[in-house]
Formats: C-alpha cells, sequence, structure tokens
C-alpha cells in the first residue's frame, strides 16, 4: 500500500510536455505543457466530449478560441474542454484535485496557432492586442478577433460628476454607440473617474477608449488624455484594484489597451485634466473579453 502510494505521488507531480501535430497543415500547433498525471481542473468546463481519443481532444482545444486546458480521462475517454488554466488563474477559482485515471493538460495559449503560415517566420499580419494568427492550412490565414464584446455586461455606470446639460451621463460610454458620448463637469469637479459594474466577473483581453469623433484635431481632443485603467476584483469583502492601462496622448482618435485580467469592475481615473475647461469627454469604452 505504501508503494502504491509513492508510485501515484510521483506521478501527479511528472510535468511533462506535449506537443500536437495535425496532418491537415503539417506543423505543430499547440504546446500542451505541465501535464498533471491523477489531476483534475476544475472550474469552467466549456464543453463535456464523450468517447473521444485524447488527440482528439487536444485537438478540440486547439479548434476551440476559448479553450486554454483540458482534463482527459482515458478509462471512459472523458474530455472536458476548459476556459481556464493554473497559469492564467489570477482570482483563485480554478482548483486542480487529485483524481484517479484523469490527466490534466495546459497549453501555451500565446503559442496556439493553427498551420504554418503564421508559425513558419511570417510577421504576425494580425493585430497582436486584439486579434490573434490563425491558418487557414492552404497558404494563408485569417485574423481571429480576441474575446467578444461585454458592452451587455455592465449592470451600472457612474462617474465622478455629471455634465450640467444632464443628458451626458457614464451610461453613454458603455452603450456601444460611438455617436453618444458621457462627460464630467469641469475642472473644479477634478479629479475625474468613470466606473463600470458587471452583473457577474469577467475576463477582460482588451479595452478601447474612442474619443469624440466632432473633438479630433481639436484643441479639445485632448480631454481624455493621460486616464489610467484599472480592473477591480471583490475576493472575500476586499476589492484588489490593479492598473493595466494608461491612455497617453490619444493620437488617431482611439487607444487600445491589453489587460487580460479577471474584473467585476473597470475603473478609470483622470489624475489631472486635460484641455479647456476640463472635461472628461468620453465616446465609448468598448471592452473585449468573454463572461466566467
Amino acid at each position: 500500500m505504501k508503494g502504491g502510494t509513492l508510485i501515484l505521488l510521483l506521478w501527479t507531480n511528472i510535468s511533462l510536455s506535449h506537443i500536437l501535430r495535425l496532418p491537415e497543415c503539417n506543423n505543430y500547433d499547440a504546446k500542451f505543457s505541465k501535464i498533471s498525471y491523477h489531476q483534475r481542473l476544475i472550474g469552467n468546463i466549456l464543453k463535456t466530449l464523450d468517447f473521444i481519443s485524447l488527440r482528439k481532444c487536444l485537438t478540440k482545444c486547439m479548434w476551440h478560441l476559448r479553450c486554454q486546458s483540458v482534463n482527459f480521462k482515458r478509462q471512459n475517454e472523458t474530455c472536458e474542454l476548459l476556459g481556464n488554466s493554473l497559469q492564467s488563474n489570477l482570482t483563485g477559482n480554478v482548483l486542480s484535485v487529485p483524481q484517479t485515471g484523469w490527466i490534466h493538460f495546459e497549453t501555451d495559449y500565446d503559442e496556439k496557432t493553427l498551420g504554418r503560415w503564421c508559425s513558419n517566420g511570417n510577421n504576425n499580419p494580425c493585430n497582436m492586442i486584439t486579434e490573434r494568427c490563425e491558418d487557414r492550412c492552404v497558404g494563408n490565414y485569417q485574423c481571429v478577433q480576441h474575446g467578444e464584446q461585454l458592452q451587455s455586461l455592465v449592470q451600472t455606470a457612474t462617474q465622478s460628476s455629471d455634465h450640467k446639460s444632464g443628458n451626458q451621463p457614464a451610461e453613454l460610454a458603455f452603450d456601444g454607440l460611438e455617436d453618444t458620448h458621457s462627460c464630467t463637469n469641469r475642472e473644479q469637479y477634478a479629479p475625474h473617474w468613470i466606473k463600470a459594474t458587471f452583473n457577474q466577473r469577467v475576463f477582460i483581453e482588451y479595452v478601447i477608449l474612442v474619443n469624440r469623433a466632432n473633438l479630433i484635431g481639436t484643441e479639445h481632443g485632448v480631454r481624455n488624455d493621460f486616464i489610467d485603467f484599472f480592473t477591480v476584483l471583490y475576493i472575500d469583502g476586499q476589492s484588489i484594484k490593479t492598473k493595466f492601462g494608461n491612455t497617453g496622448h490619444i493620437v488617431g482618435g482611439r487607444k487600445t489597451m491589453l489587460c487580460q485580467k479577471y474584473a467585476d469592475e473597470l475603473y478609470a481615473n483622470q489624475p489631472v485634466t486635460q484641455g479647456p475647461y476640463g472635461y472628461m469627454n468620453i465616446a465609448e469604452i468598448l471592452i473585449y473579453g468573454r463572461s466566467e
């Protein structure tokens, strides 16, 4: 019995690397690292597949845009595609537990590409923040957008002050429309901030701040410069605020910021007002990611 226990512990702690090759493209497509035997990751199961081989299970994960890891049980050929992994488990919601017969595979998500065009020394033709490159295995590629728009998951939106007109509330910065806008009051009400509270926890891939089109190129086009962006998580009664971006001086009317963090709220703060009158005046804050 003691010997059996020792063997189980040895297998549980083995960490290997597995690279899957697809015949469609004849190229390495994804590296599954940190293979853990007799371990099962609990949380965010995207799909369960029965009577499927390990190879097909890993292939399904590669083709699924949100899959980051896999649980597989050889005995009954059960495959679980997971939208999370130990590597990206920022909130502690994901738990790896000992379960005999299960094997857990994690992908190196940044290297998860399909085919040879994107990974054969070519310059990535896609936007490095908002898209990932996928080969189509016939000598060309497609750029796939990271995440879905999360505007519909914004439950409430508030800002530090409202414009005296009363018709430019914070909600208009999260309505999905770029021809409406939010606006704070003047600089005497600074520092300005705006906040969106989600109706559930989300994973934010990236955020795009959009300036009012009719102000671009004018002296008022700097109103949203140098805004700090944060994610806010509420865990065990405490709030954890993490900065992930700053708009800097916005050129071209919009600023894209990589986030890749979990959030219960999105918070933006402008420590020092910019431009005449000192308004913070946002056409839209586009949020892309996934719900949890």
